[in-house]
């Protein structure tokens, strides 16, 4: 089983795109596997023949026997009772019980249909719906190339349960308030989300991140006059840049140059120490529907220049929203940005990801009332807010951080040109 970025959890073995026997070459795909953040392809690391040893649905830690490749067929089904290592984990009720000795005849893989619609699926999720009764048809994928996955029929079968069902005392890992059954006595439910995988995996980091660190959220409203302006202008030459620059790109090339002149915003607490990190990576907080939300990181923003950023963003944000984002992308920030793209709310406090030292909210740009020149006109504003750990950041060094991100929106010429 291989390491998916840096869990350490037990990971799925989503498909296999082989069977026991098959003849396999160095660097084919053989499998994939899904963790709590993303599915991910598994290579053959050499020639020969493959005796499966987990089947799929099956999890088991990264480093743990799943496969076998040998010179023969009977080479590779050699020592077959060892079958899966000790630390994978029983199968649980979702999937079909069998000895560890038994390889796994892959069905091949083909559309399904569900309703009128023909629905690219892989075999644990349409076996799966099948057990359940559930129309693929009406399931969201969230897998690569748009197919439907395990953790996409768990959500379905989940909105079918009733509350008692789903809120009968077994506490999803998400460290938070758990509501009794005899709170909820008389109310009906519409739709019931189960909280697993990747929503479980943010709940579970969100609650943790509250409840370790000592988080102060401070905020302004930005004169963001000169800042539209530069933006307009870059949009004018966007068939010339090759990229259309959008001001979430704008704005991580200006904290990658502020965190150089902070660097203690630029850190972290591990054990009992506090680390100013060498590189600047700035995570963005990207939406991949109501319910998801990820957070790839630009690394090394310090080093790439607007353009660059724009790009590799956009690209990011694309592979988020179609699944085929990797786990490696999305860790690794040493610093969050996180965005809001409607225009009802002026303000918020965003939860710190760790382990970062703090998260910038940014607001859209509004037209409001500004003082100049002793006069009240219409400008250009950007409501923003910083959210630090104060075990690591006190107010004054906040405030600083934040007067010298504000300088770059309100002069962008000195940061741009």
């Amino acid at each position: 089983m291989p390491k998916v970025g840096m869990s350490t959890s037990e990971i799925t073995l989503n498909e296999w795109l082989v069977a026991s026997g098959d003849e396999v070459a160095t660097d084919q795909v053989i499998a994939t596997v899904e963790s709590e953040k993303t599915e991910v392809e598994v290579e053959a690391v050499c020639d020969g023949f493959i005796d499966i040893r987990l089947d799929e649905g099956g999890e088991a830690k990264p480093g743990a026997l799943i496969a076998v490749i040998g010179d023969s067929r009977e080479a590779a089904a050699e020592h077959r009772d060892r079958a899966v290592s000790a630390e994978a984990a029983p199968p649980d009720a979702h999937r079909t019980p069998g000895t560890d000795a038994a390889p796994l005849a892959t069905p091949p893989r083909e559309p399904v249909t569900g309703g009128t619609d023909r629905v690219e699926a892989t075999p644990i999720a349409r076996k799966l719906a099948a057990e359940n009764r559930i129309d693929l048809s009406l399931v969201t994928p969230t897998g690569p190339q748009r197919r439907v996955v395990r953790a996409d029929v768990d959500r379905a079968i989940a909105l079918v349960r009733s509350a008692t069902e789903t809120g009968s005392g077994r506490r999803p890992d998400a460290g938070g308030y758990e509501v009794a059954p005899e709170q909820v006595a008389g109310l009906t439910a519409a739709r019931v989300h189960r909280l697993s995988g990747m929503t479980g995996a943010i709940s579970a980091q969100m609650m943790a991140s509250l409840h370790g660190m000592a988080q102060l959220t401070i905020g302004g409203r930005w004169n963001a006059d000169r800042w539209v302006a530069h933006r307009d202008g870059l949009l004018a030459r966007q068939d010339q840049l090759g990229c259309r620059v959008s001001y979430t790109a704008m704005m991580i090339f200006a904290l990658s140059r502020a965190l150089g002149r902070h660097p203690n915003m630029n850190a972290s607490i591990v054990g009992s120490e506090v680390v100013e990190w060498a590189e600047v990576n700035i995570g963005a907080a990207v939406s991949a529907g109501v319910a998801h939300l990820s957070v790839p990181v630009i690394r090394n923003a310090d080093q790439k220049g607007l353009v660059e950023i724009a790009r590799e963003l956009a690209d990011l944000a694309a592979r988020v929203r179609n699944g085929t984002i990797t786990a490696p992308e999305l860790t690794g920030s040493t610093f969050t940005l996180t965005s809001v793209t409607g225009s009802a709310n002026s303000w918020g406090t965003p939860v710190i990801n760790p382990p970062n030292a703090a998260i910038l909210g940014t607001q859209p740009i509004v037209d409001a009332p500004v003082v100049r020149d002793g006069r009240v006109v219409a400008g250009k504003v950007l409501p923003a807010s910083l959210t630090f750990d104060h075990r690591l950041v006190n107010g004054v060094g906040a405030e600083e951080f934040c007067l010298t991100v504000s300088h770059f929106v309100e002069s962008p010429e000195e940061l741009f040109d």
